[in-house]
């Protein structure tokens, strides 16, 4: 299974949803009663001081959440947990898969309302995916691979840890082993830290954990990654922590059996809006949650190893049987055994006397339909068949020889070449006759031939064979010709084929059906900088540049699949890792029956052309002198400030800026110097502006910022200021100073009355002019009637 990852816009979305759909179904329903204290129960895979420590925010921020309910995180190792369901003592629990699984099915828990989201390296992304972990030191050379684990101590915190030991062994199972009767299990009981300290200990050769354990003791400083080495090592790629079994779904939250509906519903909605609440993910360590995943996976593993809850073999099986009844089944047996054996010797003596009886019969019968069946196979053949004599007289042949001579059998026997054919084929025909008897031994020849009943032509690979009697009397030579008219035109069709491919300026790939590539031509190894050789055997992923996504590729198969070619342009990377962009046609090569049985690509490098496209993009968006963002481009950016202010509850600043006194330094110093100080300033202002923040240049002296993400209109009057010290100090150019300032004014987003983004700069236009009629070298800030 591979990593679940929640920062892409489709499961963004959905979370979306599944967060506003339950928003409204806490809108309808009544608050529970106040006081009431709820506790979460937590399996603590860690010590239980640390693993208290790290889920206490999370009542914190259900407390937030829900005011009128106060929140306990309680943490429990195995035992204590099952201990605590089983007699209600919490409310709420948080374990592994596996755990929950027995736990529902002993007492009923409520279906996961929500699964656990860990933090990935990309923080807009989250893990909701886990596996267990196959470590050794990295001095043991004896353990390299999973089959290794067999007679070696292994460290565990129990067998009825999901991903500290069931996991792994249910890896170790698929090989066809197991794990509990061919190596030493040692239990060090809950936290997983104690299973590293048996490992590096050396109380244990190997050790299992789940994934992320040895990456936060590597973190905090108690491991150091070098001193371990993992086995069955698993290259998923995306998933950030280290792996050696398949991945299977995060913990889930559920509720208890007597937890009231409402409540459960409560803590539902506010799980799945944590992930907004950072502080409190941060505090504990995770993205927050997601919808529920299917858990049928882990129930899968759990079934196969016959563990709880389906450790319940059946009562009475085959080997119950056989162990009750062993002797008197061997002795039923060795009756049956022994009865049929006299019937089968019965039956083998009647049917021996039969087939005695009817041999001869039936001897007599084969001697002449050999002959017939001889006679007819020959004549049902495509090849031309004849046999000659020592002196080239034909003996026999048949009716495709007949067609070539334009006579009939009878009319042939008898006779040489030299009657049916002009005397230099017969001389031809004769010399190689001879050949055959002198090499005594096949002689194969290709000759064009005209045959005499229609006139039509064929390509003849003939082959003479000298035969002989049972004594070794010589007989004659026997002819065989086939037509192998087509298949030469089909060896001249592939030769034109293969300088095609060789010479084409495309460069050229085939796979066989499976994917892995089995040619490539000189053009391939220009664009890609991979050789035949390396490419062979390869799957085509290996130019992957990752600048497509994986729905992109799916949607690329469906059309193979569907219609048989794909057309269109991708990114890949050369061997140098030097991305390009192609032109590429897909096509499947099928067979008569529709199936495919290759596929061959066509691609040109259009990279240049891309990078052309991008020049002509940079040139419409972005001011030629300063390299500000145009007026085109900062009309997109500010209507994207304003949806994101809307969807933060925060405002955006339109700040409309227009220097004092440029005119002047055009007339008195010219227009290259005038540039030259609007490229300056242009920088300086820029780097006064946050990097979220956003400058354009409108033409001329007039400049636009957005400012975003400011909690309230007061948050950018530091700024301001900041804008107008930089447009304030002078430009040295060369023996020249020259000194402007700027008139600032500045609309706010959002108002009382919905505007739209032109709105806001013609409001900003106008408090600038208010700003240079007060004096200029100002700000001035829009009020809105």
């Amino acid at each position: 299974m591979p990593p679940t990852k929640t920062g892409h816009f489709g499961h963004a979305l959905l979370k979306c949803l599944s967060v506003l759909q339950l928003c409204g179904v806490l809108a309808c329903l009544p608050v529970a009663a106040a006081g009431e204290s709820v506790k979460i129960g937590i399996l603590a895979y860690r010590s239980k001081p640390q693993t208290l420590a790290q889920w206490q925010p999370l009542a914190v921020a259900l407390k937030q959440a829900l005011p009128d309910r106060d929140f306990a995180i309680e943490t429990f190792d195995f035992d204590e947990l099952a201990l605590a369901v089983a007699s209600r003592q919490v409310d709420f629990v948080l374990t592994n898969p596996g755990h929950y699984i027995q736990l529902s099915k002993r007492n009923g828990l409520s279906a996961p309302l929500a699964t656990l989201a860990l933090n990935d390296r990309d923080p807009e992304r989250a893990i909701m995916a886990f596996g267990g972990v196959i470590f050794s030191r990295a001095d043991d050379a004896g353990i390299d691979t999973i089959l290794d684990l067999k007679g070696k101590t292994i460290a565990v915190t129990g067998i009825d840890s999901l991903s500290g030991y069931q996991l792994q062994a249910y890896e170790f199972q698929r090989g066809g082993g197991n794990l509990s009767q061919q190596a030493k299990l040692l239990q060090t009981g809950m936290p997983q830290d104690n299973v590293v300290d048996a490992v590096l200990n050396r109380r244990a050769e190997v050790g299992l954990v789940r994934t992320g354990v040895l990456e936060e003791l590597a973190g905090e400083g108690k491991l150091d990654m070098r001193q371990i080495k993992i086995i069955n090592r698993q290259p998923l790629p995306g998933y950030p922590h280290l792996l050696s079994t398949r991945l299977y779904p995060e913990w889930p939250f559920a509720a208890m059996p007597q937890t009231d509906e409402n409540l459960a519903r409560h803590v539902a909605a506010a799980l799945f809006m944590l992930e907004e609440n950072k502080a409190a993910t941060r505090a504990i360590g995770i993205h927050g949650f997601g919808v529920p995943a299917d858990y049928t996976a882990i129930a899968d593993v759990l079934r196969d190893m016959r563990v709880p809850p389906y450790d319940v073999v059946p009562s009475f099986t085959l080997k119950d049987i056989w162990l009750r009844y062993q002797w008197p089944l061997l002795a039923a047996l060795l009756i049956i055994g022994v009865f049929l054996l006299l019937t089968l010797n019965l039956l083998l003596v009647k049917r021996k006397l039969v087939v005695q009886r009817k041999l001869l019969l039936e001897q007599k019968q084969q001697l002449l339909d050999s002959e017939t069946f001889l006679r007819t196979l020959i004549g049902t053949l495509p090849d031309l068949i004849w046999l000659k004599n020592a002196d080239g007289v034909y003996l026999a042949c048949n009716p495709r020889f007949e067609g070539f001579f334009g006579a009939e059998e009878q009319a042939i026997v008898g006779k040489t070449d030299y009657d049916f054919v002009d005397k230099a084929s017969a001389d031809s025909f004769r010399a190689h006759d001879m050949l055959a008897m002198q090499k005594d031994g096949p002689y194969l020849i290709e000759k064009w031939v005209t045959f005499a009943d229609d006139g039509h032509k064929e390509l003849l690979e003939t082959l003479k064979i000298p035969m002989r009697d049972a004594a070794g009397q010589f007989i004659g030579v026997l002819g065989i010709g086939h037509d192998i008219t087509e298949r030469k035109q089909a060896e001249e069709k592939l030769s034109l084929a293969a300088s095609v491919f060789t010479h084409a300026r495309e460069g050229i790939l085939i796979t066989d059906v499976d994917g892995r590539i089995i040619d490539v031509n000189d053009t391939f190894t220009a664009i890609t900088g991979y050789s035949r050789e390396e490419a062979l055997h390869r799957n085509p992923s290996m130019l992957k540049s990752d600048r497509q996504n994986k729905a992109f590729y799916a949607a690329m198969w469906a059309d193979l699949k569907e219609k048989g070619e794909w057309s269109g342009e991708l990114w890949n990377r050369r061997k140098n890792g030097q991305l390009y962009a192609e032109i590429l046609t897909i096509s499947a090569v099928r067979d008569a029956q529709g199936n495919t049985q290759h596929y061959v690509a066509l691609f040109s490098d259009i990279t240049p052309f891309k990078e052309y496209e991008q020049q002509l993009e940079r040139i419409a968006h972005y001011d030629a002198l300063t390299g500000l963002p145009n007026r085109i481009l900062l009309a997109d950016r500010l209507r994207l400030a304003m949806m994101q202010a809307l969807r933060r509850g925060q405002k955006v600043a339109v700040v409309f800026l227009d220097l004092d006194g440029f005119k002047a330094v055009n007339d008195t110093f010219g227009h290259d110097m005038g540039d030259e100080l609007l490229t300056a300033l242009a920088g300086r202002m820029k780097q006064t502006l946050r990097e979220s923040d956003t400058l354009a240049r409108l033409g001329g002296d007039e400049f636009v910022a957005v400012l975003v993400d400011l909690p309230d209109t007061e948050a950018c009057l530091p700024l301001l200021s900041r804008l107008l010290t930089a447009a304030s100090q002078p430009v040295v150019y060369g023996e020249s100073a020259m000194l402007v300032s700027a008139s600032l004014g500045v609309s706010f987003y959002p108002q009382a009355e919905d505007i739209d983004a032109d709105q806001l700069l013609r409001q900003a236009d106008q408090a600038m002019y208010q700003a240079k009629m007060k004096g200029k070298n100002q700000y001035h800030l829009f009020e809105a009637d």
